[in-house]
């Protein structure tokens, strides 16, 4: 009989802590702070505007859109199941075909690329950025007008809220 503490009882142990580790990593909430490139974006287009997709689908799709062969698309997708942007699920009647599905939403990563942009070149100032392209004339009188509005309406519902 061996001791419960023996050398190959720990080595076990330790085997299955580190598989245990690894499984709950695999589970994580995908990161908020996950960046993608702009190919990602480009598959990722497909797959928010399809919903639940195949790769399949997704590569006749980018097939007419760009001169990217089908491995390259397969690769950029699967970048994105390992990221956790893009999550999947195997046909339960075939089990070749792949469903693909965003995890992330197109807002939360438009979000986070604007957040990144304002924070490279504006410091972060939102104030800044629309200073710049109010004082280089690039927006229009419409474009102003629209912002003007958006503002008014914060304005108003923030007021709202202090009361």
């Amino acid at each position: 009989m061996r001791k419960s503490g023996s050398p190959r009882e720990s080595v076990k142990e330790s085997v299955k802590e580190s598989v245990s580790e690894k499984a709950k990593e695999s589970t994580k909430v995908p990161s908020k702070s996950t960046r993608i490139s702009d190919a990602e974006w480009q598959v990722m287009n497909v797959i928010w505007n399809q919903g639940k997709t195949t790769s399949r689908d997704i590569i006749r799709q980018l097939e007419k859109e760009t001169n990217w062969s089908e491995m390259t698309i397969r690769t950029l997708i699967g970048r994105l199941v390992k990221k956790k942007v893009a999550g999947y699920e195997i046909d339960k009647n075939d089990k070749r075909i792949y469903y693909y599905y965003p995890i992330i939403e197109r807002e939360q990563c438009i979000k986070e690329e604007t957040n990144i942009f304002l924070k490279k070149f504006y410091d972060g100032a939102l104030s800044s950025m629309l200073s710049s392209f109010v004082k280089k004339d690039q927006l229009t009188r419409e474009e102003m007008d629209e912002l003007i509005n958006i503002l008014e309406t914060s304005r108003g519902h923030f007021c709202r809220l202090d009361n």
